[in-house]
């Protein structure tokens, strides 16, 4: 059997914190057809080297195996009062901060059942985007009542994170398309 140089820094077998019932095997692309072709923690494309659990149907790649992403954090205190887990598997969900659909390794809490995308743990509090004059802020909820996105025009749902001026009381933004590039210059305002 044979290595490349870069794939023999990495052992055949692991036993990974993130998945400790069962070991993980090391595969590349040319052996993998079994899976959904992502990693089960980032979601990110599997590609070069990666490990998978054929009992659990379970991917991690190399990067996350490498470093992994912490198992739990503390939010900043207005967008949540308890810590944090990441939960590394494959699992239906609505994220929280966003009202989007998630399919994989949320962090969540387990006292108010809270889960999140890990993408959007960092989203800004404060942001100008190019669609609309003023500030907006980060919201966990919108009051309730029927809101469209500013960008999309599509429906906001109330209950789950937005963005949303505190001048124009209408105007609110899916979490989503305020970070896009095209309607975000990445500067945070807070």
């Amino acid at each position: 059997m044979a290595f490349h140089f870069e794939c023999s820094n990495f052992p055949l077998e692991i036993t990974h914190p993130f998945h400790p019932k069962h070991p993980l095997k090391f595969l590349t692309p040319v052996e993998h057809n079994f899976s959904d072709g992502e990693c089960g923690i980032c979601g990110n494309h599997l590609w070069k080297r990666f490990y998978y659990c054929s009992i659990c149907k379970f991917s991690v790649d190399g990067s996350c195996v490498k470093n992994p992403p912490p198992l739990t954090i503390r939010l900043f205190p207005k967008a949540h009062d308890h810590q944090i887990s990441l939960m590394p598997r494959i699992i239906s969900f609505k994220c929280d901060a966003c009202g989007f659909p998630g399919d994989r390794s949320p962090y969540s809490c387990q006292q108010c059942y809270f889960m999140i995308h890990q993408s959007c743990i960092d989203l800004p509090e404060i942001i100008n985007v190019n669609r609309h004059e003023h500030r907006l802020s980060r919201r966990l909820q919108l009051s309730p009542g029927s809101w469209i996105c500013g960008f999309c025009h599509e429906k906001v749902d109330w209950s789950y994170g937005a963005y949303s001026c505190s001048v124009c009381p209408n105007y609110a933004i899916h979490s989503k398309c305020a970070i896009r590039n095209d309607v975000w210059d990445k500067l945070e305002l807070k």
